[in-house]
C-alpha cells in the first residue's frame, strides 16, 4: 500500500452557463392519399429530408406537399405530422331499447340513414304478432313516407299518422290490420335519406291489445356524416387550331418550387383539335406525380377532380395563358368539395410534446384554436405554440371569419379570391395552394427562431449584422418585409386594396403581397386573431405575432434557467452561506435580473436610459420586481413588469418648407 499525505481529491465541475430555449418543432396536419403507408390520426415524428413524406402520405397528397414546401426552406427544424384520411362514408350501428310502445328521438344532423332491423319479443320470448316502426309525426321532422318502407315476409304492415302503405301509395287505414305469421325480425329501410339537421323520431307500435309488457330493440344502421365529395372543375377547349402556338394551363400553383409547380405548357400545331389539346393536358397532368387533381378528357372538355375530398379542393386555382388562332377555351372553377375529415380526437396523440408552429388546412382552425389556447401559459411547463392556416376569399369574408376568433395562438393568412372566368383566371390573387402558403410561412418563422441558421435571404441585415442569423433575438425582429421567395407574384388587379389590407389587419388576418419593386412576395403586418382581453376591452398585448414570439421567448428563457439554477436549492429568509446551495430573496432577484440583462443583450427587453423620460430600464425592472417567500411550503412568488422591445411600424413626419434662415 502506498502512503500519500496529504490526501488530495479534486473534482471538475461544469462551468456555469445559461440554459437555452427549446429547439423549434413544427407539427403539420393534412390529408393523405390511400397509397400512403401511414395510419390516419397517428403521430409521425421527425420526418426525414429524404422525401420520407411521399411514401408515408402519398406523393401528391396535401400533407406530403405541405412538408415538401416547408423543407424547401427549412431542413433544420424537426417536422412531425398527423395524417388525415379523407372522410370515409362508413356505416355505424345504433341500438335503441324500448318498453311497450315507447318512441325515441334520434338526432340525425349530418346523418344519412341506410337501413335498420327491428326485433320485438314478449315476456315469454315469443315474437310479437305485429310490429310497426315509423316516423313519429308528433316529434321532430316528419319524413317523406315514400322513403320509408317496412317489410315482414313481403307483407307491408304499419300505420303512420293514420295511413298505411299499400306498396305504391299511402291510404287511409282500415280498422283491422293485416295479419301474417310473425317473423324473427322486421327489416326497415330508410333508403338514402338525408335529414336536414332536425330531430327524427321513430316510434315502435304493436297491434297486440293485451296488457303484456313488450321488450323490443331497434338496430339502426346509419352514416355518421354526409358523403364526402371531391371538388370538381373543368377546362374546355373548342375549335381547331389554324396557327401554331402555346397554351399554358396552371392548376393550383405557379410558385417557384419545381416539385410543387403545376403549370402545363401545351404546344399547339396547325390542325390540332380541341380533343387533341384536351388529351395533351390530361397527359401532362397524369405525368405530374404531385398534381392536386386528376383529369379526364371528353372531346376537348377536360374534367378536373381534386385528389382529396372535402372543402380544400374548392380553393385550387385555375388559369389559362396564351392564345391560338382557331381555338377558344373556357374555365369552370373548382367547386362542390364537401365533408372534411373528422377532427374530434385530432390532437390527442400529441400528449405533452411542444410545437412552436402547427400548420393545417383552414377547416382545422377551430379545433387547433381549442388545442393551442389550452396550452398557452400552462403551469409548470412550456407548451405554447402558434397555429397557421391560409384562407382564400373576399376581404369581407376573411375579415368576418377571423374577427370571430380572439386568440394569441392563431395566425390566418389572407389570400384574395379572384373569380374572372372570362379572363381565364379563377382562384387566388397569389396563385398558390392555401396549405402550401401556410407551410412556407411557418417554416420560415421556425428558421428565423433557430439559433445560427442563415436567414439573410429572408430578412434584411444591412443595419444589423447579427440579424443575418437566426436565434431567439429574431423574436423581436419585424415579420413585415420578410421575403417569401418561392411564392408567385400577384398580377395587377388581383391584389387587396389598401382599404382591404387595413380591414384585414384590424380583424386579425396576416397580409402578404408584392414588394414595391414587384420582384418578390413579402409579408405585411403580421397579426394574430387576438384583439380583446377577457373583459372584452381592446388589448394589444398579443395582437402582433412579434409580441407573442418575444413574450413567449422571454417566458421560456426565465423558465428553463430558473429550473436549472434552483434545481437543488435550500430556501431561507436569512443570509446564504458561501459554499452551500441556498436561495433567498436577494439571490432570486439577482438571478432574475441577470436573466433580464441576457434578454436585453439580444434585443428582447429594454436596457439603458430613456432619453425622453429619463427612466433607467434596468432600474425599472428591479423596482417592479416583487418576491415573497413562504418557507413552510418552499414557495417563492414572483411578480414583475417586463418592458419588451417592439417594432418600428410607422413614421409620421411633418416638413415645413423654408426659404431662408429668417423663415
Amino acid at each position: 500500500m502506498t502512503i500519500r499525505n496529504p490526501d488530495i481529491s479534486i473534482s471538475l465541475l461544469p462551468s456555469s452557463h445559461r440554459a437555452q430555449n427549446a429547439e423549434q418543432k413544427m407539427l403539420y396536419v393534412g390529408q393523405m392519399t390511400s397509397v400512403g403507408s401511414a395510419t390516419s390520426g397517428a403521430l409521425y415524428e421527425d420526418i426525414g429530408n429524404n422525401n420520407e413524406q411521399d411514401a408515408l402520405f402519398g406523393k401528391n397528397s396535401m400533407l406530403a406537399t405541405m412538408i415538401r414546401a416547408a423543407k424547401y426552406h427549412n431542413k433544420v427544424s424537426q417536422i412531425d405530422a398527423i395524417p388525415l384520411q379523407d372522410h370515409v362514408h362508413t356505416a355505424v350501428t345504433f341500438t335503441q331499447l324500448f318498453t311497450s310502445s315507447t318512441g325515441f328521438t334520434f338526432n340525425a344532423s349530418n346523418t344519412e340513414f341506410v337501413g335498420s332491423r327491428l326485433q320485438q319479443k314478449d315476456d315469454m320470448g315469443s315474437y310479437a304478432k305485429d310490429v310497426i316502426v315509423c316516423p313519429d309525426p308528433s316529434v321532430g321532422t316528419v319524413l317523406s313516407y315514400a322513403t320509408f318502407t317496412a317489410v315482414d315476409d313481403g307483407t307491408i304492415r304499419y300505420i303512420v299518422d293514420g295511413k298505411y302503405w299499400t306498396g305504391t301509395a299511402w291510404a287511409a287505414s282500415s280498422s283491422t290490420w293485416a295479419t301474417a305469421s310473425p317473423a324473427s325480425a322486421i327489416t326497415v329501410n330508410i333508403a338514402t335519406l338525408t335529414p336536414t339537421g332536425t330531430d327524427i323520431a321513430l316510434k315502435v307500435v304493436t297491434n297486440d291489445g293485451s296488457s303484456q309488457m313488450w321488450v323490443s330493440s331497434v338496430i339502426i344502421t346509419y352514416y355518421s356524416h354526409a358523403s364526402a365529395v371531391a371538388a370538381a372543375g373543368a377546362v374546355v377547349f373548342s375549335g381547331t387550331a389554324t396557327a401554331a402556338g402555346t397554351l399554358t394551363v396552371s392548376v393550383g400553383s405557379k410558385g417557384n418550387i419545381s416539385t410543387l409547380q403545376h403549370a402545363y405548357s401545351l404546344p399547339v400545331a396547325i390542325g390540332d383539335t380541341a380533343t387533341d389539346i384536351g388529351a395533351d393536358l390530361v397527359a401532362a397532368i397524369t405525368a405530374d406525380t404531385t398534381a392536386p387533381v386528376t383529369s379526364v378528357n371528353t372531346t376537348g372538355s377536360v374534367a378536373l377532380t381534386a385528389v382529396h375530398t372535402g372543402t380544400e379542393g374548392n380553393f385550387i386555382s385555375l388559369s389559362i395563358e396564351g392564345t391560338v388562332a382557331g381555338l377558344t377555351y373556357t374555365l369552370t372553377g373548382m367547386t362542390g368539395g364537401a365533408t372534411n375529415p373528422i377532427l374530434t380526437t385530432l390532437f390527442d396523440v400529441v400528449g405533452d410534446t411542444r410545437y412552436q408552429s402547427v400548420v393545417y388546412p383552414d377547416y382545422v382552425r377551430e379545433t387547433a384554436k381549442a388545442f393551442l389556447d389550452a396550452r398557452f401559459n400552462v403551469d409548470k411547463k412550456i407548451l405554447d405554440g402558434v397555429g397557421f392556416s391560409c384562407m382564400r376569399d373576399t376581404a369581407t369574408n376573411i375579415a368576418s371569419s377571423v374577427a370571430a376568433d380572439n386568440s394569441q395562438s392563431i395566425a390566418v393568412i389572407a389570400n384574395k379570391l379572384i373569380n374572372t372566368p372570362s379572363a381565364f383566371y379563377v382562384g387566388a390573387g397569389i396563385f398558390e395552394i392555401n396549405t402550401i402558403i401556410a407551410s412556407q410561412i411557418a417554416a420560415i418563422r421556425a428558421l428565423r427562431l433557430t439559433d445560427g441558421t442563415s436567414i439573410s435571404q429572408y430578412v434584411s441585415a444591412t443595419y444589423g449584422s447579427k440579424d443575418a442569423f437566426g436565434g431567439m433575438h429574431i423574436a423581436s425582429l419585424p415579420y413585415f418585409n420578410t421575403i417569401i421567395p418561392t411564392l408567385p407574384l400577384e398580377n395587377t388587379g388581383k391584389c387587396f386594396t389598401d382599404d382591404e389590407l387595413a380591414s384585414l389587419t384590424a380583424a386579425g388576418a396576416i397580409t402578404i403581397g408584392n414588394n414595391i419593386a414587384n420582384t418578390s412576395i413579402i409579408m405585411g403586418t403580421t397579426v394574430t386573431t387576438y384583439k380583446t382581453d377577457v373583459s372584452g376591452d381592446a388589448d394589444t398585448s398579443f395582437q402582433f405575432l412579434e409580441y407573442v414570439d418575444t413574450e413567449v421567448t422571454c417566458r421560456e428563457y426565465f423558465y428553463v434557467n430558473l429550473r436549472e439554477r434552483f434545481a437543488n436549492s435550500r430556501l431561507t429568509d436569512g443570509a446564504v452561506k458561501l459554499g452551500y446551495n441556498m436561495a433567498n430573496e436577494q439571490v432570486i432577484a439577482s438571478e432574475l435580473t441577470g436573466l433580464y440583462v441576457d434578454l436585453a443583450n439580444v434585443a428582447l427587453t429594454k436596457i439603458g436610459i430613456d432619453p425622453q423620460t429619463g427612466i433607467d430600464w434596468l432600474a425599472y425592472f428591479k423596482q417592479n420586481l416583487l418576491i415573497t417567500l413562504d418557507l413552510a411550503t418552499g414557495l417563492a412568488t414572483v411578480s414583475m413588469l417586463l418592458p419588451i422591445v417592439t417594432q418600428l411600424r410607422a413614421i409620421r413626419m411633418t416638413i415645413q418648407v423654408s426659404f431662408s434662415s429668417n423663415s
